[in-house]
């Protein structure tokens, strides 16, 4: 017999032993999960025995995670911002580092009433479009993924957060299908930027289980950036705003 506690300790033993650098929130994660528990519960509920079942079921999702699988894989989903976000092996998982793009647009966009027009270039699990939609509430946006696996998760997220009247997606090769006429205020862009040949020396993590489409960036890193900025001045307002995210 295990106590949630005991479980607790071996599971970030293993990760640990595993080289993950999280192991003991990555436990606590995924514990939580197989638990269908809030992880502040955790430590409410320590003295708890699991059931076999219950500890069958965390040990597949430890041995999911010492094989390096994505925490977000594994458990379905990924806080970005404000919100949950649903995340499959066919979208980059959410960053913290790309939520200091929401917040360089909050402190260069200060009248949250304005009806901008955003347009999101490689939207992935519609993270970045979304997250702007929810700060202004009378904005409108677009997103645009080459992957139509990615555009099916975007707009999945899109109905769990209520925001589907206000977001639109569209599979494309950048603005290959986008309506020459389109005009946007905000452009947010978080494209490929891994050149080809590094992406063999990036973590497991990375390398194994994120969606090569979103992370290769051409020979030197920024082919898809001559793209997008080859066209982009065609669906510029008169006084755009353009975020981008950029490797270093």
């Amino acid at each position: 017999m295990v106590t949630l506690a005991e479980q607790l300790k071996l599971s970030a033993l293993l990760l640990n032993a595993a080289d993950i650098d999280t192991a003991a929130l990555d436990a606590r994660v995924l514990i939580a999960h197989a638990l269908k528990l809030p992880i502040e519960s955790l430590m409410l509920e320590s003295s708890r025995v699991l059931q076999d079942a219950e500890k069958r079921a965390i040990d597949v999702l430890v041995a999911r995670r010492v094989e390096r699988e994505p925490v977000s894989h594994i458990v379905g989903s990924r806080g970005f911002w404000k919100d949950e976000f649903l995340v499959t092996k066919h979208v980059l998982t959410p960053r913290p580092d790309s939520e200091t793009m929401i917040e360089g647009l909050l402190k260069l966009r200060t009248k949250k009433n304005t009806a901008h027009r955003i347009l999101d270039m490689g939207t992935g699990s519609g993270c970045l479009l979304l997250s702007s939609l929810r700060e202004y509430p009378n904005a409108t946006g677009v997103g645009i993924d080459k992957s139509s696996e990615a555009i099916a998760i975007a707009r999945a997220n899109a109905e769990r957060l209520k925001l589907s009247t206000r977001a639109s997606f569209i599979e494309s090769d950048w603005f290959d299908n986008l309506a020459t006429d389109a005009r946007f205020d905000i452009v947010l862009m978080n494209p490929p930027y891994i050149p080809t040949g590094d992406i063999a020396t990036l973590d497991r993590d990375v390398k194994t289980y994120e969606p090569h489409l979103a992370l290769d960036g051409g020979q030197d890193g920024i082919e898809p950036y001559r793209k997008i900025f080859s066209q982009l001045s065609l669906y510029l307002s008169n006084h755009p705003l353009v975020l981008v995210e950029v490797g270093v």
